[in-house]
Formats: C-alpha cells, structure tokens, sequence
C-alpha cells in the first residue's frame, strides 16, 4: 500500500535531479487530505519500488499506542507493520 502519490512520487525524483541534491529525501511529511492527520511516509527507492530509502527508526517497531508514542515522544503516533509510515492521531501535534 502506498499513501504518497505516484504522482507526487515522480515530482520528488525529478526535483531531487533539477536541485542537484547531494543526499536524497528519506521522508515526506504531509497532511492527509481525508483525515486531517499529519502523516510521514518513507520515499521509495524508485516510483515502482516498495523497497524504502530508509525505514521508520528501528526502535520504534513493534510498538503500538502509549509505548510508541513514548519511545518516539510522538502523542497518539500510529504506525503501518511495514515501518513505511506513520501519522499522529492529535490533528493538533506536528509530528516532526
């Protein structure tokens, strides 16, 4: 399951090449459109890859609800099995 657009995925490679950026993006930060939520996403390594230029922190899976939101200091933080992302439940807190 992928949240970020291919679209917007493909807009992402292209400005990381137009930028010259010496280090690609790891995450994308966003508010979810239907939910009001803040959500951070992990980038593909290709826009036809589920392989992650990095995963969420490693200390954080596993963990759901209270721990989570303790060991990351992110109130009400959720996150997909798959480390790919993550959102905060409080529409109030800017997760990162």
């Amino acid at each position: 399951m992928k949240l970020f657009p291919p679209d917007q995925q493909e807009h992402l490679y292209q400005l990381e090449g137009e930028m010259g950026l010496s280090k690609p993006v790891l995450f994308c930060l966003y508010k979810d459109d239907r939910e009001g939520k803040w959500r951070v996403q992990a980038v593909s390594k290709t826009s036809s890859s589920f392989e992650n230029r990095r995963d969420m922190p490693a200390a954080w899976r596993g963990l759901r609800d209270e721990k989570l939101s303790e060991v990351s200091g992110i109130p009400g933080v959720w996150m997909f099995t798959r480390y790919f992302a993550c959102r905060a439940y409080n529409p109030s807190v800017h997760p990162f």
